[in-house]
């Protein structure tokens, strides 16, 4: 009889890539395995959904799934008479036929436990041939496409392939029938979509990343050419700014050529983990950390009330810094290596606990700043602030909007297309750069930046005058002087 389990080594390998950071699924498509048999067993396999040469979004050839498979018996003695190995490909109409489901105790794939053809069913007249795969109550849908192969020599190889006609999720079973000796099935399983080896719902990541890649390009040398048209004008948070782009740039220029990559060649982004993802996820947790960091800093006051913070908040950024460093590092990494879902795994409770840090130390900052600097009559400054404040509200809003539309996706409340679930994480990466944008635009270099750091506007009326003495006295606003306690940040 044919297990009812899927085997859990074979569900490891062709799913620990699906799954989120910065997301998203991103699987290879040509998968090496080596099973050793000592009964009827059954191994399904699936790369997720697969377009049509019709339905492509680039490409001409034909979708196909191709397996290259040895089969050796023990010892090289030859099988038993009635051994046979199946290959059976079907998709989400055909699976029914055999009974391919999720079984709703523990979540494990199940399918018919007679999938194969034995005495007792060929008397009852349900099929013909021992060993091979049956379809019962088929009425006038059409029969999945099997072969059958007969295992009658110490060592022997088959190889099969099948065009795909219907775009969705595909899947491949290996049915091993009448198996009375220990037999062991080695070779390869090629999904190749017209496009190349990335899955369908991972391909939309290919142009995603490298939009976003040629959009911070863009960013970058603008930037950059303001900053070397007024090099001798230039803040430490240009400096900072200059960094941050640089890094996202890379960063998603890792992911570009990660997805490339899988794609060209087919390799499994999983396990163990591709070096272009692990690459690619440092960066990525990194460049977040140095954008909280940093905005953490502007909203305390760094490159516009004064040019440098105490060494003590300093300090305790950059400990927030490394701390975020380590262990969001450690949570992203252990998601995609060992496919464990993100709302199942505790590593993520540090993470989430040093973002509500930064969170609520960045509102108490902006918030304190802003205050000071109404009183204080700093409008040029205060202007600026506003202008971010503004951005942060809209993006915090937009972010929220679309984490409930994110839980709502994948909890099954909204069906989202599996073609479009790319734009879950490419909404994201798109906020992270218009933030980046406006942040360029706000303290882009010019040939008066440097006086909002280093000057200090003049009180128009006795109130400001007096408020600005009461700062003074009590450490505040545009006080640079009153702490020899300072460093860059």
């Amino acid at each position: 009889m044919a297990s009812r389990m899927m085997h859990a080594s074979a569900a490891a390998l062709f799913y620990a890539a699906l799954a989120v950071l910065l997301a998203p699924s991103a699987d290879g498509a040509i998968y090496e395995f080596d099973l050793d048999l000592s009964d009827s067993t059954t191994y399904i396999y699936s790369e997720g959904p697969m377009f049509v040469k019709d339905d492509t979004p680039f490409g001409s050839e034909d979708s196909k799934i191709a397996l290259d498979l040895v089969v050796k018996t023990s010892e090289g003695a030859a099988a038993e008479d009635g051994t046979r190995i199946n290959i059976v490909y079907f998709d989400a109409d055909t699976s029914p036929q055999l009974g391919y489901g999720v079984d709703a105790d523990d979540g494990s794939i199940i399918t018919r436990s007679d999938l194969c053809c034995t005495d007792e069913i060929v008397l009852a007249g349900l099929c013909s041939n021992v060993g091979e795969v049956w379809f019962p109550n088929l009425g006038n849908s059409a029969a999945p496409k099997s072969f059958s192969f007969a295992v009658d020599k110490p060592e022997g190889s088959f190889q099969t392939d099948q065009v795909i006609t219907n775009t969705g999720d595909q899947y491949v079973a290996v049915v091993a029938c009448g198996v009375r000796q220990d037999l062991n099935i080695a070779g390869t399983i090629t999904f190749k979509n017209p496009y190349g080896y990335l899955s369908g719902e991972a391909f939309g990541f290919l142009p995603m990343y490298g939009s976003i890649m040629v959009a911070y390009l863009i960013l970058l040398l603008l930037f950059v050419y303001s900053s070397v048209r007024n090099c001798d004008r230039l803040l430490h948070i240009q400096h900072c700014i200059t960094g941050i782009l640089v890094l996202s740039f890379v960063t998603s220029a890792v992911w570009f050529g990660m997805y490339l990559d899988l794609d060209t060649t087919g390799k499994a982004v999983c396990c163990p983990l591709h070096f272009g993802a692990s690459v690619a996820v440092f960066l990525d947790v990194c460049k977040r950390s140095f954008s909280r960091c940093l905005l953490l800093a502007v909203c305390l006051g760094y490159g516009v009330v004064t040019p440098q913070l105490k060494r003590r908040q300093t300090a305790e950024i950059l400990l927030l810094g490394v701390l975020y460093v380590g262990f969001a590092f450690y949570h992203d990494i252990r998601i995609d290596n060992d496919g464990i879902p993100a709302d199942l795994d505790l590593s993520a409770l540090p993470v989430t606990f040093i973002e509500v840090l930064f969170v609520t130390w960045t509102y108490h900052g902006l918030t304190q700043v802003q205050a000071d600097l109404h009183i204080t009559g700093q409008s040029a400054k205060l202007k600026m602030y506003q202008t971010l404040t503004r951005t942060l509200i809209v993006f915090v809003v937009v972010f929220l909007l679309h984490s409930l539309f994110t839980i709502l996706c994948r909890g099954g409340q909204i069906t989202l297309p599996w073609n479009w679930n790319w734009l879950l994480s490419f909404v994201s990466s798109l906020l992270s750069l218009i933030l980046a944008a406006v942040i360029c635009y706000v303290w882009a270099p010019s040939s008066t930046a440097q006086q909002y750091a280093y000057s200090f506007q003049l009180p128009s009326s006795a109130e400001e005058a007096d408020a600005y003495e009461m700062e003074v006295e009590h450490g505040g606003v545009g006080d640079e002087d009153n702490d020899n306690d300072t460093g860059a940040v």
